[in-house]
């Protein structure tokens, strides 16, 4: 009966299917451990090392945020553990709608469609920030010195008028 229900029965294929997205990191270095003498050993550091650049990737961003309000706002200056407490919170109760069931639909969901537009209209206010606060004849005069040549005209019409 099971059979009947299915289409295909090839491994490799369904390896493939598996191994997109955020899956892809475990199950390519469970295969390629798998190849190694010592890969009980091997795995506990990959674990250690993904577990590091998780919390170094919340610190980041807990910085990213306490530290803006607390140059806004002197009243968290004062009481800076009820400000992390507070963000710490918020983000916990945020992270808790992606626990759920549906949780990693709405993941792949944010990856796939949300991620690109907020990061096209950041780049084009950043561009526009650059070209109009600090000065786009500036700033290309700021490339000719890191660079230690001169920019092309063709870049120094595209930067002001075109971007």
């Amino acid at each position: 009966m099971v059979l009947r229900e299915v289409t295909e029965c090839n491994i490799e294929t369904q390896f493939l299917k598996a191994s997109e997205g955020p899956k892809f990191a475990f199950l390519s270095f469970v295969e390629a451990m798998s190849f190694l003498p010592p890969s009980v050993f091997w795995s506990f550091i990959f674990f250690l090392m993904l577990l590091a650049m998780g919390l170094s990737s919340a610190i980041g961003i807990m910085q990213g945020i306490i530290t803006p309000l607390q140059d806004t706002f002197s009243f968290f200056r004062k009481h800076t553990k009820l400000l992390i407490v507070g963000v710490f919170l918020l983000m916990f109760v945020c992270g808790l709608f992606f626990t759920r069931p549906s949780g990693s639909y709405f993941i792949r969901l944010l990856s796939d469609y949300w991620i690109v537009f907020p990061i096209i209209v950041v780049v084009v206010f950043e561009t526009m920030a650059v070209s109009w606060a600090y000065g786009a004849r500036r700033f290309l005069a700021d490339l000719t010195i890191l660079l230690g040549h001169p920019i092309s005209p063709i870049f120094g019409w595209l930067w002001p008028h075109l971007c």
